[in-house]
């Protein structure tokens, strides 16, 4: 069993090299529950903590308004949650590391099951997939000679999840769900930014040299 998962491990690192290089910024999501539903996800992972409840007031609220988490466009009309996952192939499990609210198009790349059945056999198959592809393209920096690159970086990621669902992973939680969701209205004491954590490291090696310059003019 220990060499199946490293034999899987060393599968995953080769195929994640290999989607990185063919979609670095935006590529679909290969996690075996990357689109089930985020709110059912996290409900039980985050029992008792209305996980589903948080996930629709913060994407009603003015996240809703602000640019897309992902690739800091237009959120559109209707945002989605992207969760990514991380693996730990070792102990067989899964855990969310991340959960944004990205616009329809970022959706649509990330997920794909839905992008492989949509491209595959839906009827807008021609419109959906130019869109699609148009944002892919663009957001990975690629340019029109470039199309062949989704269906590649859609036949890496499903080769992945082939493996993912051979693993049987379970789900585990991760970070505090506030901190997941990146929610700092939420109750109690707000999570310290960059630029604050900074300002307060500087602030403290000066009050302290201070206090030894008052205490040396007393001696």
């Amino acid at each position: 069993m220990a060499e199946a998962a490293a034999d899987a491990a060393a599968a995953l690192s080769k195929l994640q090299t290999a989607l990185s290089k063919l979609a670095p910024k935006l590529a679909p999501n290969s996690a075996p529950v990357a689109f089930q539903s985020a709110g059912e996800a996290l409900d039980r992972l985050y029992v008792d903590e209305k996980a589903s409840s948080k996930l629709e007031s913060l994407r009603k609220g003015p996240r809703s308004k602000a640019p897309c988490e992902q690739c800091a466009g237009s959120m559109g009309r209707d945002p989605c949650w992207s969760m990514a996952w991380e693996v730990d192939v070792a102990k067989r499990r899964m855990k969310p590391c991340s959960c944004r609210l990205v616009c329809g198009q970022c959706a649509a790349v990330t997920d794909l099951p839905g992008l492989i059945k949509r491209l595959s056999f839906g009827q807008d198959t021609v419109s959906y997939g130019s869109e699609v592809l148009r944002h892919f393209l663009a957001i990975n920096g690629h340019d029109a000679a470039d199309a062949h690159l989704l269906q590649d970086a859609v036949s890496v990621a499903h080769a992945m999840l082939v493996i993912h669902k051979e693993l049987r992973l379970s789900m585990t939680r991760g970070p505090p769900l506030q901190s997941l969701l990146g929610d700092s209205s939420g109750a109690g004491k707000r999570p310290r930014t960059e630029a604050a954590a900074e300002q307060e490291d500087t602030k403290a090696p000066a009050a302290t040299s201070a206090k030894k310059r008052k205490g040396g003019k007393k001696a």
